[in-house]
Protein backbone atom coordinates (compact mmCIF):
# COMPACT_ATOMS: atom_id res chain seq x y z
CA UNK A 1 0.00 0.00 0.00
CA UNK A 2 2.67 2.31 0.53
CA UNK A 3 5.41 1.55 -1.83
CA UNK A 4 7.49 4.22 -3.12
CA UNK A 5 6.10 6.54 -0.74
CA UNK A 6 7.57 9.22 1.82
CA UNK A 7 7.22 11.14 4.88
CA UNK A 8 8.89 13.90 5.88
CA UNK A 9 8.70 14.86 9.71
CA UNK A 10 10.13 16.00 13.08
CA UNK A 11 9.55 12.58 14.26
CA UNK A 12 13.11 10.59 14.68
CA UNK A 13 11.27 7.10 13.97
CA UNK A 14 8.64 5.93 12.00
CA UNK A 15 7.02 2.24 12.48
CA UNK A 16 7.65 1.32 9.13
CA UNK A 17 11.51 0.07 8.22
CA UNK A 18 12.13 2.63 5.37
CA UNK A 19 14.97 4.17 4.64
CA UNK A 20 15.84 7.52 6.39
CA UNK A 21 17.96 10.28 5.81
CA UNK A 22 18.25 13.77 7.87
CA UNK A 23 17.40 17.45 6.45
CA UNK A 24 18.14 20.70 8.64
CA UNK A 25 15.92 19.54 11.45
CA UNK A 26 13.52 16.90 9.58
CA UNK A 27 13.69 13.42 8.69
CA UNK A 28 13.01 11.61 5.70
CA UNK A 29 11.86 8.77 5.61
CA UNK A 30 10.83 6.58 2.16
CA UNK A 31 10.06 3.10 0.89
CA UNK A 32 13.33 1.37 -0.27
CA UNK A 33 11.79 1.05 -3.70
CA UNK A 34 11.53 4.93 -3.99
CA UNK A 35 14.43 6.08 -5.65
CA UNK A 36 16.32 8.94 -3.82
CA UNK A 37 19.15 11.36 -5.10
CA UNK A 38 20.52 13.90 -3.29
CA UNK A 39 23.22 16.94 -3.88
CA UNK A 40 25.31 19.93 -2.22
CA UNK A 41 26.65 22.92 -3.19
CA UNK A 42 27.87 25.35 -0.91
CA UNK A 43 24.88 26.10 1.74
CA UNK A 44 22.52 24.48 -0.76
CA UNK A 45 21.33 20.78 -0.46
CA UNK A 46 18.77 19.18 -2.89
CA UNK A 47 16.99 15.61 -2.10
CA UNK A 48 15.05 14.17 -4.80
CA UNK A 49 12.71 11.62 -4.86
CA UNK A 50 11.79 9.97 -8.01
CA UNK A 51 13.50 10.22 -11.61
CA UNK A 52 13.73 13.54 -13.54
CA UNK A 53 14.89 13.48 -17.62
CA UNK A 54 16.26 15.02 -19.76
CA UNK A 55 14.92 15.65 -23.52
CA UNK A 56 18.04 17.14 -24.61
CA UNK A 57 20.46 15.33 -22.86
CA UNK A 58 19.15 11.75 -22.72
CA UNK A 59 21.84 10.26 -21.12
CA UNK A 60 21.77 12.61 -18.23
CA UNK A 61 21.29 10.83 -14.57
CA UNK A 62 19.00 12.46 -11.27
CA UNK A 63 22.57 12.99 -10.16
CA UNK A 64 23.97 14.70 -13.11
CA UNK A 65 20.59 17.06 -13.98
CA UNK A 66 20.46 18.02 -10.19
CA UNK A 67 24.16 18.67 -9.57
CA UNK A 68 23.50 21.36 -12.53
CA UNK A 69 20.20 22.37 -10.19
CA UNK A 70 22.43 22.68 -7.06
CA UNK A 71 25.01 25.33 -8.54
CA UNK A 72 21.66 27.85 -9.09
CA UNK A 73 21.84 30.99 -6.75
CA UNK A 74 17.79 31.67 -6.63
CA UNK A 75 14.72 29.84 -6.46
CA UNK A 76 13.87 32.06 -9.39
CA UNK A 77 16.46 30.02 -11.50
CA UNK A 78 15.50 26.94 -9.61
CA UNK A 79 11.96 26.88 -11.13
CA UNK A 80 13.08 28.41 -14.44
CA UNK A 81 15.73 25.67 -14.98
CA UNK A 82 13.97 22.32 -13.46
CA UNK A 83 9.98 23.63 -15.60
CA UNK A 84 12.65 21.76 -18.69
CA UNK A 85 12.65 18.20 -17.46
CA UNK A 86 9.90 15.85 -17.18
CA UNK A 87 9.58 12.96 -14.51
CA UNK A 88 7.33 12.09 -11.13
CA UNK A 89 9.14 13.51 -8.42
CA UNK A 90 9.45 15.24 -5.40
CA UNK A 91 12.23 17.86 -4.50
CA UNK A 92 13.28 19.28 -1.30
CA UNK A 93 15.51 22.24 -1.49
CA UNK A 94 17.25 23.37 1.64
CA UNK A 95 19.14 26.73 1.38
CA UNK A 96 21.08 27.11 4.98
CA UNK A 97 17.90 26.50 7.66
CA UNK A 98 15.43 27.10 5.02
CA UNK A 99 13.38 24.26 3.37
CA UNK A 100 10.84 24.32 0.84
CA UNK A 101 9.45 21.40 -0.83
CA UNK A 102 7.28 20.90 -4.15
CA UNK A 103 6.42 18.54 -7.20
CA UNK A 104 6.61 17.56 -11.38
CA UNK A 105 4.72 19.60 -13.27
CA UNK A 106 1.30 18.07 -13.26
CA UNK A 107 1.54 16.74 -9.22
CA UNK A 108 2.09 13.24 -10.54
CA UNK A 109 4.20 12.54 -7.20
CA UNK A 110 1.78 13.74 -4.90
CA UNK A 111 2.46 16.20 -1.68
CA UNK A 112 0.16 16.43 1.60
CA UNK A 113 0.66 18.35 4.41
CA UNK A 114 -0.95 19.15 7.77
CA UNK A 115 -2.30 22.76 8.30
CA UNK A 116 0.61 23.61 10.94
CA UNK A 117 3.29 22.80 8.51
CA UNK A 118 4.69 19.87 10.67
CA UNK A 119 4.75 16.69 8.77
CA UNK A 120 4.90 16.37 4.88
CA UNK A 121 3.90 12.88 3.12
CA UNK A 122 2.54 11.51 0.02
CA UNK A 123 -0.84 10.00 1.16
CA UNK A 124 -3.21 11.30 3.96
CA UNK A 125 -3.01 8.07 5.91
CA UNK A 126 0.85 8.42 6.40
CA UNK A 127 0.45 11.77 8.09
CA UNK A 128 -2.11 10.01 9.61
CA UNK A 129 0.79 8.54 11.42
CA UNK A 130 2.14 11.38 12.81
CA UNK A 131 -0.97 13.64 13.56
CA UNK A 132 -4.74 13.18 14.53
CA UNK A 133 -6.77 13.67 11.25
CA UNK A 134 -9.50 16.22 12.35
CA UNK A 135 -13.15 15.33 10.47
CA UNK A 136 -14.38 18.51 9.06
CA UNK A 137 -16.76 20.80 10.95
CA UNK A 138 -17.76 22.73 7.97
CA UNK A 139 -21.51 21.68 7.36
CA UNK A 140 -21.22 21.56 3.10
CA UNK A 141 -17.02 19.94 3.28
CA UNK A 142 -18.76 17.69 5.95
CA UNK A 143 -21.55 16.77 3.84
CA UNK A 144 -19.42 16.61 0.31
CA UNK A 145 -17.00 14.20 1.60
CA UNK A 146 -19.81 12.05 3.45
CA UNK A 147 -21.99 12.02 -0.37
CA UNK A 148 -22.17 9.34 -2.95
CA UNK A 149 -20.92 12.47 -5.09
CA UNK A 150 -17.62 12.00 -3.82
CA UNK A 151 -17.91 7.99 -3.37
CA UNK A 152 -18.33 7.96 -6.56
CA UNK A 153 -14.80 8.85 -7.62
CA UNK A 154 -12.99 9.61 -4.38
CA UNK A 155 -11.01 12.40 -5.50
CA UNK A 156 -10.42 15.62 -3.94
CA UNK A 157 -10.96 19.13 -4.29
CA UNK A 158 -8.79 21.66 -4.57
CA UNK A 159 -6.14 21.80 -1.74
CA UNK A 160 -8.57 19.69 0.22
CA UNK A 161 -8.92 16.37 1.31
CA UNK A 162 -11.84 14.27 3.38
CA UNK A 163 -9.76 15.44 6.75
CA UNK A 164 -10.14 19.22 7.64
CA UNK A 165 -6.21 19.39 9.00
CA UNK A 166 -4.74 17.51 5.69
CA UNK A 167 -4.02 19.80 2.77
CA UNK A 168 -3.32 18.64 -0.80
CA UNK A 169 -0.22 20.53 -2.51
CA UNK A 170 -1.41 21.50 -5.96
CA UNK A 171 0.33 21.52 -9.00
CA UNK A 172 2.53 24.72 -10.08
CA UNK A 173 2.97 25.88 -6.03
CA UNK A 174 5.93 25.00 -3.51
CA UNK A 175 5.68 25.00 0.22
CA UNK A 176 7.69 27.03 2.00
CA UNK A 177 7.90 25.28 5.35
CA UNK A 178 9.59 28.09 7.55
CA UNK A 179 6.95 30.13 6.39
CA UNK A 180 4.34 28.15 7.17
CA UNK A 181 2.92 29.16 3.48
CA UNK A 182 2.12 28.24 0.04
CA UNK A 183 3.16 29.95 -3.03
CA UNK A 184 2.52 30.20 -6.67
CA UNK A 185 5.74 30.25 -9.02
CA UNK A 186 3.99 29.40 -12.41
CA UNK A 187 3.12 31.25 -14.57
CA UNK A 188 5.72 34.49 -14.04
CA UNK A 189 5.74 34.96 -18.14
CA UNK A 190 3.87 36.19 -20.39
CA UNK A 191 2.58 33.11 -23.14
CA UNK A 192 3.30 34.53 -26.33
CA UNK A 193 1.48 32.50 -28.91
CA UNK A 194 3.56 30.69 -31.39
CA UNK A 195 2.77 29.43 -35.17
CA UNK A 196 1.02 25.69 -35.18
CA UNK A 197 4.74 24.21 -37.54
CA UNK A 198 7.07 25.39 -35.43
CA UNK A 199 5.80 24.20 -31.77
CA UNK A 200 4.90 20.91 -33.61
CA UNK A 201 8.23 20.32 -34.63
CA UNK A 202 9.50 20.78 -31.84
CA UNK A 203 7.42 19.48 -29.29
CA UNK A 204 7.94 16.35 -31.61
CA UNK A 205 11.90 16.63 -30.45
CA UNK A 206 11.04 17.09 -26.98
CA UNK A 207 8.37 13.96 -26.94
CA UNK A 208 11.16 11.71 -28.54
CA UNK A 209 13.65 13.21 -26.31
CA UNK A 210 11.50 12.40 -23.11
CA UNK A 211 11.13 9.21 -24.23
CA UNK A 212 14.54 8.13 -25.39
CA UNK A 213 15.57 9.46 -22.22
CA UNK A 214 13.62 7.34 -20.03
CA UNK A 215 14.36 3.82 -22.28
CA UNK A 216 18.13 4.80 -21.61
CA UNK A 217 17.34 3.89 -17.74
CA UNK A 218 14.41 1.52 -18.04
CA UNK A 219 12.75 -1.59 -20.04
CA UNK A 220 9.27 0.30 -21.54
CA UNK A 221 5.81 -0.65 -22.58
CA UNK A 222 3.08 1.67 -24.39
CA UNK A 223 -0.71 0.92 -24.46
CA UNK A 224 -1.68 1.99 -27.81
CA UNK A 225 -5.45 2.48 -29.00
CA UNK A 226 -7.24 4.41 -31.34
CA UNK A 227 -6.24 7.96 -29.54
CA UNK A 228 -4.19 10.52 -29.85
CA UNK A 229 -1.73 10.88 -26.90
CA UNK A 230 -0.98 7.07 -28.00
CA UNK A 231 -0.41 7.31 -31.17
CA UNK A 232 2.49 9.99 -30.38
CA UNK A 233 3.95 7.90 -27.95
CA UNK A 234 4.47 5.34 -29.98
CA UNK A 235 5.86 6.99 -33.11
CA UNK A 236 8.32 8.88 -30.84
CA UNK A 237 9.51 5.42 -29.31
CA UNK A 238 9.87 3.88 -32.23
CA UNK A 239 14.21 4.09 -31.77
CA UNK A 240 13.61 1.87 -28.55
CA UNK A 241 12.69 -1.25 -27.19
CA UNK A 242 9.56 -0.75 -26.07
CA UNK A 243 6.67 -3.43 -25.59
CA UNK A 244 3.05 -2.39 -27.27
CA UNK A 245 0.12 -3.53 -26.40
CA UNK A 246 -3.62 -2.74 -25.69
CA UNK A 247 -6.23 -3.87 -22.96
CA UNK A 248 -8.99 -5.70 -24.03
CA UNK A 249 -12.40 -6.06 -22.26
CA UNK A 250 -13.51 -9.33 -22.57
CA UNK A 251 -16.83 -7.93 -23.91
CA UNK A 252 -15.34 -6.22 -26.53
CA UNK A 253 -14.70 -6.87 -30.44
CA UNK A 254 -11.80 -7.88 -31.88
CA UNK A 255 -12.95 -5.36 -34.53
CA UNK A 256 -13.48 -2.11 -31.91
CA UNK A 257 -11.28 0.35 -32.64
CA UNK A 258 -8.93 0.45 -29.89
CA UNK A 259 -7.53 -2.54 -31.27
CA UNK A 260 -7.86 -2.34 -34.91
CA UNK A 261 -6.52 0.89 -35.75
CA UNK A 262 -3.38 0.04 -33.09
CA UNK A 263 -2.69 -3.50 -34.90
CA UNK A 264 -2.54 -1.53 -38.03
CA UNK A 265 -0.26 1.38 -37.01
CA UNK A 266 2.24 -1.33 -35.63
CA UNK A 267 1.92 -3.52 -38.16
CA UNK A 268 3.29 -0.27 -40.41
CA UNK A 269 6.90 -0.69 -38.35
CA UNK A 270 6.86 -4.30 -37.95
CA UNK A 271 5.81 -4.10 -34.32
CA UNK A 272 4.55 -7.13 -32.25
CA UNK A 273 1.28 -6.04 -30.80
CA UNK A 274 -0.28 -7.51 -27.60
CA UNK A 275 -3.80 -8.39 -27.01
CA UNK A 276 -4.29 -8.82 -23.37
CA UNK A 277 -7.84 -9.65 -22.43
CA UNK A 278 -8.92 -7.86 -19.12
CA UNK A 279 -11.46 -10.96 -17.05
CA UNK A 280 -14.21 -10.14 -14.93
CA UNK A 281 -12.84 -12.79 -12.06
CA UNK A 282 -9.40 -10.97 -11.96
CA UNK A 283 -10.91 -7.11 -11.88
CA UNK A 284 -13.05 -8.32 -8.85
CA UNK A 285 -10.72 -9.96 -7.00
CA UNK A 286 -8.30 -7.09 -7.31
CA UNK A 287 -11.13 -4.53 -6.56
CA UNK A 288 -11.96 -6.22 -3.01
CA UNK A 289 -7.54 -6.08 -2.02
CA UNK A 290 -8.42 -2.44 -2.90
CA UNK A 291 -10.98 -1.29 -0.76
CA UNK A 292 -9.04 -1.42 2.48
CA UNK A 293 -8.12 2.02 2.89
CA UNK A 294 -10.07 5.91 1.79
CA UNK A 295 -6.54 6.59 -0.18
CA UNK A 296 -7.09 3.32 -2.93
CA UNK A 297 -10.73 2.06 -2.90
CA UNK A 298 -11.32 2.88 -6.56
CA UNK A 299 -11.70 0.04 -9.56
CA UNK A 300 -8.92 0.33 -11.96
CA UNK A 301 -9.10 -1.18 -15.11
CA UNK A 302 -5.66 -2.74 -14.52
CA UNK A 303 -4.34 -5.63 -12.64
CA UNK A 304 -0.72 -5.41 -11.93
CA UNK A 305 2.48 -5.89 -14.05
CA UNK A 306 1.79 -7.39 -17.32
CA UNK A 307 5.41 -6.86 -18.75
CA UNK A 308 7.72 -8.02 -15.59
CA UNK A 309 10.25 -5.39 -14.90
CA UNK A 310 8.89 -2.63 -16.94
CA UNK A 311 7.85 0.46 -16.58
CA UNK A 312 4.66 2.23 -18.43
CA UNK A 313 4.27 5.02 -20.52
CA UNK A 314 1.48 7.01 -20.26
CA UNK A 315 -0.32 10.04 -22.48
CA UNK A 316 -1.63 11.14 -19.32
CA UNK A 317 -1.13 14.95 -19.10
CA UNK A 318 -1.00 15.68 -22.47
CA UNK A 319 -4.81 16.09 -22.54
CA UNK A 320 -3.70 19.66 -20.53
CA UNK A 321 -3.18 20.96 -24.18
CA UNK A 322 -6.92 19.56 -25.82
CA UNK A 323 -9.60 22.17 -24.49
CA UNK A 324 -11.62 18.97 -22.88
CA UNK A 325 -13.34 21.70 -21.17
CA UNK A 326 -14.17 23.51 -24.12
CA UNK A 327 -14.87 27.09 -25.20
CA UNK A 328 -16.79 29.03 -23.06
CA UNK A 329 -15.90 32.45 -21.21
CA UNK A 330 -16.92 34.19 -18.48
CA UNK A 331 -16.58 30.98 -16.57
CA UNK A 332 -18.27 30.72 -13.26
CA UNK A 333 -17.71 28.28 -9.87
CA UNK A 334 -21.06 26.71 -10.83
CA UNK A 335 -19.08 26.39 -14.85
CA UNK A 336 -15.81 24.90 -13.50
CA UNK A 337 -18.15 22.34 -10.88
CA UNK A 338 -20.04 21.39 -14.11
CA UNK A 339 -17.19 20.47 -16.08
CA UNK A 340 -15.20 18.78 -13.35
CA UNK A 341 -18.48 16.04 -13.13
CA UNK A 342 -19.24 17.95 -9.23
CA UNK A 343 -22.98 19.04 -10.90
CA UNK A 344 -23.92 21.85 -8.21
CA UNK A 345 -22.93 20.87 -5.04
CA UNK A 346 -21.55 23.67 -2.92
CA UNK A 347 -18.81 22.77 -1.62
CA UNK A 348 -16.88 22.51 -4.69
CA UNK A 349 -18.75 25.28 -5.52
CA UNK A 350 -16.99 27.18 -3.02
CA UNK A 351 -13.65 25.85 -3.35
CA UNK A 352 -13.59 26.64 -7.59
CA UNK A 353 -14.67 29.90 -6.43
CA UNK A 354 -11.51 30.61 -4.16
CA UNK A 355 -10.04 29.40 -7.31
CA UNK A 356 -11.39 31.81 -9.66
CA UNK A 357 -10.56 35.10 -7.39
CA UNK A 358 -6.82 33.99 -6.57
CA UNK A 359 -5.94 32.95 -10.43
CA UNK A 360 -8.25 34.55 -12.92
CA UNK A 361 -6.35 37.85 -12.75
CA UNK A 362 -3.01 36.20 -12.97
CA UNK A 363 -4.10 34.06 -15.71
CA UNK A 364 -5.29 37.05 -17.79
CA UNK A 365 -2.81 39.01 -17.09
CA UNK A 366 -0.04 36.52 -18.79
CA UNK A 367 -2.34 35.36 -21.82
CA UNK A 368 -3.30 32.13 -19.95
CA UNK A 369 -6.79 30.35 -20.66
CA UNK A 370 -8.59 29.54 -17.56
CA UNK A 371 -9.87 26.44 -18.75
CA UNK A 372 -6.60 24.78 -19.39
CA UNK A 373 -5.02 26.30 -16.35
CA UNK A 374 -8.13 24.79 -14.39
CA UNK A 375 -7.49 21.33 -16.34
CA UNK A 376 -4.19 21.55 -15.34
CA UNK A 377 -3.93 22.04 -11.73
CA UNK A 378 -7.20 21.03 -11.02
CA UNK A 379 -8.02 17.67 -13.06
CA UNK A 380 -4.30 16.71 -13.62
CA UNK A 381 -3.50 17.15 -9.63
CA UNK A 382 -6.43 15.18 -8.06
CA UNK A 383 -7.87 12.27 -11.12
CA UNK A 384 -4.34 11.84 -12.60
CA UNK A 385 -2.37 11.94 -10.09
CA UNK A 386 -4.27 9.85 -7.79
CA UNK A 387 -4.24 7.04 -10.62
CA UNK A 388 -0.86 7.57 -10.91
CA UNK A 389 -0.59 6.77 -6.95
CA UNK A 390 -2.72 3.61 -6.82
CA UNK A 391 -0.77 2.40 -10.18
CA UNK A 392 2.54 2.24 -7.81
CA UNK A 393 0.96 0.69 -4.73
CA UNK A 394 -0.12 -2.15 -7.28
CA UNK A 395 4.00 -2.25 -8.01
CA UNK A 396 3.31 -0.49 -11.77
CA UNK A 397 4.98 2.46 -12.17
CA UNK A 398 3.28 4.23 -14.89
CA UNK A 399 5.74 7.49 -16.23
CA UNK A 400 4.16 10.33 -18.43
CA UNK A 401 6.89 11.62 -20.68
CA UNK A 402 4.35 15.10 -21.34
CA UNK A 403 4.77 15.70 -17.67
CA UNK A 404 7.05 18.70 -18.53
CA UNK A 405 5.92 22.15 -17.70
CA UNK A 406 8.12 23.11 -20.50
CA UNK A 407 6.82 21.08 -23.31
CA UNK A 408 3.02 21.71 -22.13
CA UNK A 409 3.63 25.35 -22.01
CA UNK A 410 4.53 25.19 -25.43
CA UNK A 411 1.62 23.08 -26.44
CA UNK A 412 -0.58 25.98 -24.50
CA UNK A 413 1.32 28.24 -26.61
CA UNK A 414 -0.49 27.45 -30.20
CA UNK A 415 -4.34 29.25 -30.74
CA UNK A 416 -6.54 27.19 -28.91
CA UNK A 417 -8.32 26.54 -31.76
CA UNK A 418 -5.60 24.31 -33.42
CA UNK A 419 -6.00 22.62 -29.90
CA UNK A 420 -9.26 20.84 -29.83
CA UNK A 421 -10.06 17.30 -28.05
CA UNK A 422 -11.76 15.95 -31.25
CA UNK A 423 -9.48 17.16 -34.33
CA UNK A 424 -6.39 18.91 -32.73
CA UNK A 425 -4.67 20.17 -35.34
CA UNK A 426 -1.35 20.47 -33.62
CA UNK A 427 -1.52 16.91 -32.42
CA UNK A 428 -1.88 16.15 -36.17
CA UNK A 429 1.11 17.62 -37.31
CA UNK A 430 3.07 16.27 -34.65
CA UNK A 431 2.12 12.85 -35.92
CA UNK A 432 2.94 14.46 -39.39
CA UNK A 433 6.24 15.18 -38.19
CA UNK A 434 7.12 12.07 -35.79
CA UNK A 435 6.11 9.72 -38.74
CA UNK A 436 8.37 11.68 -41.42
CA UNK A 437 4.79 12.05 -42.88
CA UNK A 438 4.10 8.47 -43.66
CA UNK A 439 0.92 8.27 -45.49
CA UNK A 440 -0.15 5.54 -43.89
CA UNK A 441 0.15 6.78 -40.33
CA UNK A 442 -1.20 10.06 -41.20
CA UNK A 443 -4.89 8.48 -43.07
CA UNK A 444 -5.15 6.28 -39.92
CA UNK A 445 -8.60 7.94 -38.10
CA UNK A 446 -8.17 9.26 -34.24
CA UNK A 447 -11.22 7.47 -32.21
CA UNK A 448 -13.98 6.90 -34.81
CA UNK A 449 -16.42 6.08 -32.73
CA UNK A 450 -20.04 7.27 -33.19
CA UNK A 451 -19.86 10.07 -30.53
CA UNK A 452 -16.45 11.61 -32.69
CA UNK A 453 -18.84 11.25 -35.74
CA UNK A 454 -21.92 13.55 -34.47
CA UNK A 455 -18.86 16.03 -33.19
CA UNK A 456 -17.68 16.15 -36.47
CA UNK A 457 -20.80 17.08 -37.76
CA UNK A 458 -21.57 19.56 -35.13
CA UNK A 459 -18.22 21.47 -35.87
CA UNK A 460 -19.15 20.93 -39.75
CA UNK A 461 -22.21 22.68 -39.52
CA UNK A 462 -20.44 25.46 -36.96
CA UNK A 463 -23.09 25.04 -33.65
CA UNK A 464 -20.81 23.11 -31.95
CA UNK A 465 -20.02 25.66 -29.45
CA UNK A 466 -23.55 26.48 -28.64
CA UNK A 467 -24.51 23.15 -28.30
CA UNK A 468 -21.55 23.23 -25.40
CA UNK A 469 -22.77 26.57 -23.92
CA UNK A 470 -26.71 25.11 -23.86
CA UNK A 471 -25.51 21.92 -22.50
CA UNK A 472 -23.76 23.29 -19.62
CA UNK A 473 -26.34 25.73 -18.67
CA UNK A 474 -28.77 22.53 -18.80
CA UNK A 475 -26.69 20.40 -16.68
CA UNK A 476 -27.19 23.24 -13.77
CA UNK A 477 -30.70 22.54 -13.76
CA UNK A 478 -29.98 18.66 -14.25
CA UNK A 479 -30.24 17.93 -17.64
CA UNK A 480 -27.80 16.41 -20.24
CA UNK A 481 -28.10 16.07 -23.55
CA UNK A 482 -25.22 14.42 -25.09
Amino acid sequence: MYRKQFLLTKKETFKLNWDKKKIYNFNLFYHPELEYTSSSFKQIEISLLGSIFDWNNPQFSNKQIIDKLVCLNTLEELFSNISKYSGEFILIYRKNNEIIIFNDTCAQSEIYYDINFTCFGSQPKLLSEIIEPLPHNNPIAKDFYTSSLFRKKFLFIGDTSHTKNIKHLKPNHYININQKNVIRFYPVNIIQELPLDEVAKRASLMIKGYINAISLRHKTAIAVTGGYDSRILFLASLDTDSKYYVLKKENMSGNHYDISIPKQLTSIYNKKFHVITIKKKEKKEFSQEYTKSIDFPRYLNLTGNIFKNHIYLSGKVSEVARNYFGYKKNITPKDLSILNGYSIHPFPIKQYSEYLSKNNTIFKKLNYNLLDMFYWEEKMGNWAAKSKTESESLKRTVIAPFNSRELLTLLLSVNRKFRDSHNNKLYNKIIYYLSNNNKDVVKLKINPCPKQKIIKLLKRIKVYNLYGNINLKLKKIGFVIF
